[in-house]
């Protein structure tokens, strides 16, 4: 299992309780071709599924492409995937817990390591930190959507 890795240059998380179920957050979360209508910065996403440990996608948000493969699809509890793009190499986990009848915590954590993050860590850290949040309040609107149909 992968995890985000707290002891490289760049490293944040962010939490969210989303009124929805664990099943319905992961399946908001993993329907990637959907992103760009809830997933704030997000401009498109190439993938041809399905959802499984060895997939790849690519996506876009901001310049250019992040060349991504899911190395954890633990339905409803986990997802995690690494990607890549220029001179940054990230891993992003996402966990999910029930929290009494309706209601899912979710935790995100994202590192960043490779020659940009190591070069200019404190900057890094502050876009990750702003990019992590960025996404967190489109899945919980998302979700919950989804849920209540």
């Amino acid at each position: 299992m992968i995890d985000a890795d707290r002891a490289v240059p760049v490293f944040a998380t962010a939490d969210i309780d989303v009124d929805a179920s664990p099943e319905a957050v992961w399946d908001t979360l993993t329907d990637l071709r959907s992103w760009p209508q809830w997933h704030a910065g997000v401009k498109s996403v190439l993938f041809d599924g399905p959802f499984a440990v060895g997939s790849t996608f690519k996506w876009s948000a901001g310049t250019g492409f992040i060349r991504s493969e899911i190395v954890t699809a633990d339905r409803p509890s986990r997802v995690a995937w690494k990607g890549y793009h220029g001179r940054i190499e990230a891993v992003h986990v996402w966990t999910m817990e029930p929290v009494g009848r309706a209601t899912t915590h979710v935790h995100t954590a994202e590192s960043w390591s490779g020659a940009l993050p190591r070069l200019l860590p404190g900057t890094m850290r502050k876009t990750l930190n702003r990019l992590i949040r960025k996404g967190l309040p489109g899945l919980k609107a998302e979700a919950e959507r989804r849920y209540r149909q």
